[in-house]
């Protein structure tokens, strides 16, 4: 299996839309992953959906402006990322696969919502986000069981 973590969780406040943006940048196999994780793709698709999912964005949050797609694979055994794709033509990029426990997604996945809501805590009229409607990602589909 490949290795998966956060590498850094970044927020600050943007005065364009008067509120909190959060970057999550990734790590695999000691790599950082191009531009930031997309936490909403993270917690609502990629970690229950096959499919060709936009898994990275921009920092700027415009999808198109940056950022990939990757075809993710959700078996019983692994999380499983491949390849990446432009984000507007969907052409192939750069060709990889990587294998990824669910034990580690769920404690990627816990250590995010942790941060969100600590987050939500210090400036909560900023944060333009509720961390509780992540806390529950592991009920929204077929997530196999992590052991704790």
């Amino acid at each position: 299996m490949d290795h998966f973590e956060i590498d850094v969780i970044e927020h600050e406040y943007q005065h364009w839309w008067d509120g909190i943006e959060v970057w999550v940048y990734v790590k695999i196999n000691d790599s950082r992953m191009p531009y930031v994780l997309d936490w909403y793709q993270f917690f609502t698709y990629a970690i229950h959906t096959n499919g060709r999912i936009p898994l990275f964005n921009c920092q700027c949050g415009f999808f198109g402006c940056g950022g990939y797609y990757v075809d993710v694979e959700c078996t019983d055994e692994a999380w499983i990322l491949r390849n990446r794709y432009d984000p507007n033509t969907e052409k192939l990029q750069q060709e990889f696969e990587y294998r990824i426990s669910w034990e580690q997604v769920k404690q990627v996945a816990d250590t995010m919502i942790a941060e969100l809501r600590t987050i939500k805590q210090q400036e909560p009229e900023f944060a333009r986000f509720d961390p509780e409607y992540y806390a529950n990602y592991q009920l929204w589909g077929q997530l196999p069981k992590v052991d704790e």
